[in-house]
């Protein structure tokens, strides 16, 4: 099932699973349902192995008869597929390579079934038992010698021998393991990886500004390839491409993450896929500071225009989403002035903030909060330019305040008149649910394993 469900849109069960549980479509890249097969496979393995160790010779003709079948059931898929790759081959299939392997898939598999079967010396039956009914070799069985030859041979194997047979196992499946592909993961020595290697002065920071890589630049990282992985490497980093921001502890617009906020990656597309290229008062408002100079790709330009992390004052502009996203890509945008709060979640009703002065006294962030100083004139709104998330909770001078979604994927929280304390604090409840169930989970393994001991020290001694 499992294999079934990573073909995705291509198999029927993971499509009209997703259309009954829409939650199935968090899972992005439907091919991780293999991992279900990665786990269970070598645990039916062992437990194939460990039936196979401990069955007496009267079981050597079903053990003969599976491995022969399995082995030829599984040559025939193999060669199923090969024809299918020479029959129908893709865009930049290389067939020698894909024969050459598919041979030594089948060589490994034929040792390994072989030195499985003999690997493990069989316990004679007692004395007086008959094997059972299905495992009774028949008339043919017996006068062809099935019984008195190999199978016999196998149940006399010296422990010396087998314990070699278990070796010789272990190698093969080595081999197997080591062969089955070219080697994907290229590896680089650690100075790679040394913090400080890209310096920038004055350097973004957290809660300050960022730094942004143009389009022309990240999809020409995209595409370069140095035949040294430490250059390479060395060179994703002068350019902040990817995440390699994070060594250097360098804020910037985008990265590469495993989950991404839908508003947010709008906005994102804005930036590297529309082909807008006079977005100028968005970056102001997203605080980049530094960009990648014109026609390079490790050398920084400062711009001197961005906003405050943190500004307040802006006067509230109720409209739908699209009409807010359309407005940030737009020219006469003014994050200075303006601020478009979403119709339709009770912000109209609520929000009566206004055009105000007010001033951001202070404010510092880390990685899960944040903590502002503001002093309004009168009723305002403080806009925060990070990604907007409901497990962000805002509390003012202590009392819990709603955050509100502005600019389309960022934040504002609506303050009084006067001088104030604003607290923002990320608090997960479905994360911290989740951890809860998982102790729960190992803890009652836990118990589950070690349940003899705790009856042991309860019952009474003899």
């Amino acid at each position: 099932m499992s294999v079934i469900l990573a073909l995705g849109d291509s198999g029927w069960l993971y499509q009209w699973l997703r259309e009954a549980i829409p939650q199935f479509g968090l899972l992005r890249y439907p091919i991780k349902f293999v991992v279900v097969a990665l786990f269970s496979l070598p645990l039916l393995g062992a437990f194939g192995i460990a039936r196979f160790q401990a069955g007496t010779a009267a079981h050597c003709f079903c053990d003969l008869r599976a491995v022969c079948l399995g082995l030829v059931g599984t040559l025939g898929l193999m060669a199923g597929t090969l024809w299918f790759a020479w029959r129908y081959p893709f865009q930049w299939d290389e067939w020698p390579a894909t024969w050459q392997n598919g041979l030594a898939r089948a060589a490994y598999l034929t040792v390994f079934l072989g030195l499985l079967f003999y690997m493990t010396p069989k316990v004679p039956p007692r004395e007086g038992t008959r094997p059972t009914t299905s495992c009774r070799p028949g008339p043919l069985t017996r006068r062809r010698g099935f019984m008195s030859s190999g199978i016999a041979t196998r149940s006399t194997v010296k422990p010396n021998l087998s314990r070699l047979f278990q070796i010789a196992l272990l190698v093969i499946t080595w081999l197997d393991f080591m062969t089955h592909t070219p080697r994907q993961n290229p590896t680089v020595s650690r100075t790679a990886y040394e913090p400080g290697l890209l310096r920038i002065s004055p350097a973004p920071a957290h809660g300050v500004s960022r730094a942004m890589v143009t389009p022309a630049a990240d999809r020409k990282f995209r595409s370069m390839a140095v035949s040294e992985g430490l250059k390479q490497y060395i060179g994703t980093r002068l350019g902040l491409f990817s995440n390699c921001n994070l060594l250097d502890d360098i804020p910037k617009l985008n990265g590469f993450f495993s989950l991404y906020l839908r508003e947010a990656d709008q906005v994102w597309a804005l930036l590297y896929l529309s082909g807008n290229t006079n977005l100028s008062r968005l970056l102001d408002f997203l605080n980049v500071s530094h960009i990648t100079a014109p026609g390079t790709l490790f050398d920084w330009e400062i711009r001197t225009n961005f906003l405050a992390f943190v500004t307040a004052g802006q006067r509230p502009v109720f409209t739908d989403d699209a009409t807010a996203l359309r407005s940030l890509a737009a020219p006469d945008f003014s994050p200075r002035e303006v601020v478009y709060l979403p119709v339709g979640v009770g912000a109209r009703s609520m929000v009566t903030a206004r055009a105000a002065s007010a001033r951001i006294l202070s404010s510092r962030f880390t990685a899960h909060g944040g903590e502002i100083d503001v002093d309004a004139q009168e009723q305002s709104l403080v806009v925060i330019s990070q990604a907007f998330y409901p497990a962000w909770r805002a509390f003012l001078d202590g009392r819990p305040v709603p955050v509100w979604r502005a600019n389309y994927a960022f934040q504002a929280v609506e303050t009084p008149a006067g001088r104030h304390h604003l607290e923002l604090v990320y608090q997960d409840w479905h994360f911290i649910f989740g951890v809860a169930v998982s102790a729960a989970t190992l803890l009652a393994c836990w118990i589950w394993c070690n349940r003899r001991f705790f009856l042991t020290r309860r019952s009474p001694g003899i």
